[in-house]
């Protein structure tokens, strides 16, 4: 009895160490796969983020350069605020500000336009006509604006177009998908 007792008191520690090392290999193995799972996370919504932008301020030039409620549809992300929220870690606090305010006008002038193009225009005399009319100056003058506040004069490409912060911004995103920085 004796001799089982002291192989216990022997084996006992010895298992114990094995038991704690296998459970911190799995615990290491776990925190890895969490790690690559949020920085996938980042990396899906840096991308919609980042497109969203570039698309944004094109159809931004393109209404700078229109006469008309151009382009007949602005296309953003419905889920951009979670969006911007997961890129807490990449970006900060002062950029995730500029970018809800971006969003938000860009949304209100998305919103806009839908109400330009849903008054019928049946003659240039219609109440229908003038109330277009109006939404599309008030529709125009809202992305001139956009346009003048978020970006440089015109120049070749649209991070050359941008003010700085914002091209700030671009470039971490760039960084977060894997794209190289022109």
């Amino acid at each position: 009895m004796e001799c089982i007792k002291s192989v216990v008191e022997i084996i006992s520690p010895i298992v114990i160490v094995v038991f704690a090392a296998l459970v911190w290999r799995t615990y290491e193995k776990l925190a890895d796969i969490e790690s690559k799972r949020d920085q996938l996370h980042i990396k899906e919504n840096a991308t919609i983020v980042y497109y969203d932008l570039i698309l944004g301020f094109k159809d931004l030039i393109k209404l700078k350069k229109s006469s008309m409620c151009e382009p007949h549809v602005l296309y953003f992300s419905d889920d951009w605020m979670k969006n911007v929220a997961a890129l807490s870690s990449v970006l900060s606090p002062c950029q995730l500000e500029l970018l809800y305010h971006l969003y938000g006008e860009l949304h209100t002038l998305k919103e806009h336009l839908i109400l330009c193009h849903k008054i019928p225009i049946n003659t240039q005399d219609s109440d229908d006509y003038k109330k277009r009319k109006g939404y599309e100056l008030e529709f125009i003058n809202m992305g001139t604006k956009l346009f003048n506040d978020f970006t440089n004069p015109l120049e070749d490409n649209i991070k050359g177009q941008l003010k700085k912060e914002y091209t700030e911004i671009i470039i971490k995103l760039e960084k977060n998908i894997g794209l190289e920085s022109n």
